[in-house]
């Protein structure tokens, strides 16, 4: 990264006129100041990833299960152990215990969503 530079204090520099003390604190000086500005200028970390954002699009839950509910019923039924008909009553019901707000930050993940994924849970125990 950087390279330092030893500067030797002999009898003629350590007189009253030198100034290695100036030179060394000076270079000390520039350096955090390099250092401050290679800080700022990292690379920012993003919240989320690309992918996580075309979830609502592309995820499981929007194409699979909806395609599933229309098409193969029989299907949806081994995915989610419920008939079409029957899970969107009990996603009625539930909705308002495990819907969560949406915040600055993300979208929340969906009732329907949350819902598909505790019933798969307990399907496979």
């Amino acid at each position: 990264m950087f390279q330092y530079r030893k500067l030797k204090c002999d009898d003629r520099t350590a007189d009253a006129g030198s100034n290695a003390g100036r030179q060394i604190h000076a270079f000390h000086s520039r350096r955090r100041v390099q250092e401050r500005i290679r800080r700022r200028s990292r690379r920012r970390r993003l919240w989320t990833r690309q992918w996580l954002q075309r979830r609502q699009s592309q995820g499981a839950y929007p194409n699979l299960c909806h395609e599933l509910g229309v098409e193969d019923q029989q299907g949806f039924q081994n995915l989610s152990r419920f008939a079409p008909d029957q899970f969107q009553k009990l996603l009625e019901m539930v909705t308002p215990l495990i819907q969560r707000q949406n915040t600055n930050f993300r979208d929340c993940i969906s009732p329907g969503e949350r819902l598909m994924v505790t019933l798969r849970f307990f399907g496979n125990r």
